[in-house]
């Protein structure tokens, strides 16, 4: 979540908005769609015009995911799409097919992340 200070004092919370592609509970692939979001923005306009991007998957994404993610994608490893810089189009063509995320009732927690290779359009 993110906090706004209003200009009368009042605090307000926000998080990202609801997204109907993702109605159920587990929220591993919104977040994981929000932070390519984030990263195709940035490619195509900088970082400054994507803030509120940012801000959405930062509000759902564990921390230790995103900073893994940036790592990869710094080290060209990232397993997901990675964009042109200027334009935004997708250079590594991977798509997520599904995310597993038990429930946090225990102190284990993990994500499977499996994805396949995009055909190429003709």
């Amino acid at each position: 979540e993110f906090i706004a200070i209003m200009s009368d004092g009042d605090i307000v919370l926000q998080t990202t908005p609801a997204d109907t592609r993702f109605p159920n509970v587990n929220q591993a692939k919104h977040c994981f769609s929000r932070f390519n979001q984030y990263n195709r923005c940035v490619a195509q306009k900088g970082e400054e015009e994507c803030a509120m991007l940012k801000k959405f998957f930062q509000s759902i994404c564990p921390n230790e995911w995103t900073n893994n993610w940036t790592d990869q994608m710094e080290a060209g490893t990232f397993a997901g799409p990675t964009f042109e810089q200027g334009t935004g189009k997708m250079i590594h063509a991977l798509s997520l097919i599904h995310i597993s995320e038990p429930t946090r009732l225990l102190s284990i927690s993990y994500a499977v992340f499996c994805l396949k290779k995009k055909k190429k359009k003709k």
